[in-house]
């Protein structure tokens, strides 16, 4: 579920910011009509961002939380954002996610470090 919940989210807001690059590109060659109706879809836009947002990051605490893997706060605080994206606060739970995704990848890195450090296991 928080792969699909990233994948929404990242297609949302490719679709976002391309209506936004048409409606700054080709404002002058598009009649007034065209541009109304890609202002109308840029200005609402921002729901497929927001369940992507919040199923991202409610799969991720819920998956943190039951299985562990990554730290428990980790869960609490993804959870927490994924709340938040479902509220009219969505915005902020986006720009959140940022701190959710750099906080698992220094968890997972650090994992990693100390797996390679670890003495190999000797076969009986």
């Amino acid at each position: 579920m928080a792969l699909l919940g990233g994948l929404v989210m990242a297609v949302g807001a490719s679709i976002f910011a391309g209506i936004s690059f048409t409606l700054g590109d080709a404002t002058d060659e598009l009649p007034a009509s065209a541009i109304l109706t890609l202002n109308a879809l840029n200005s609402d836009m921002f729901f497929t961002v927001a369940v992507g947002t919040a199923v991202f990051n409610l799969a991720l605490g819920l998956a943190v939380l039951r299985h562990g893997g990554l730290p428990r706060p980790l869960g609490w605080v993804a959870l927490a954002i994924g709340i938040v994206g479902l509220t009219p606060l969505g915005f902020f739970a986006f720009l959140a996610t940022s701190i959710v995704v750099v906080w698992a990848s220094v968890a997972l890195a650090m994992k990693a470090e100390t797996a390679a450090e670890s003495p190999p296991i000797a076969n009986p």
